[in-house]
C-alpha cells in the first residue's frame, strides 16, 4: 500500500526511512552531517575526508553525497552518488559522482 506523503513509498519504506532519519539525528556517523532531507526520500549528506589518513589525498576535504531512497526500500538499496563538482578521484567513482560497485 503506497503512502502519498513519501511520493509512492510503501508504508514499510516510509517507516524505515523515518526510523533511520531519527537514528541519524541522534547518533550521526563520525565525519558526516545531514545537510538536508527534504523530501524525506532524498538526503544530502556532507562527508569529511579522514583527518588521520596515512595519505593526505582527502584530508581536509568535504564531499557532498546524495542518498535517494526508492519506493521498495529497504528491500532495494538507496542510490548514493557524490554531488559534483567535488567528486573525489578514486578508481571506483565516475566523474559524474556515480559509484562503481564491484560484486
Amino acid at each position: 500500500m503506497a503512502s502519498g506523503a513519501g511520493g509512492g513509498l510503501t508504508a514499510v519504506a516510509s517507516r524505515r526511512i523515518q526510523s533511520e532519519l531519527t537514528e541519524w539525528t541522534r547518533n550521526p556517523p563520525d565525519g558526516m552531517a545531514l545537510e538536508s532531507c527534504d523530501p524525506i526520500t532524498t538526503w544530502t549528506v556532507l562527508m569529511a575526508g579522514p583527518e588521520d589518513a596515512p595519505v593526505p589525498l582527502y584530508r581536509g576535504e568535504t564531499f557532498r553525497l546524495r542518498v535517494a531512497f526508492g519506493g521498495r526500500y529497504p528491500l532495494e538499496p538507496p542510490e548514493v552518488t557524490f554531488v559534483p563538482p567535488a567528486v573525489p578521484v578514486h578508481p571506483h567513482l565516475y566523474s559524474n559522482g556515480h559509484i562503481w560497485c564491484v560484486a
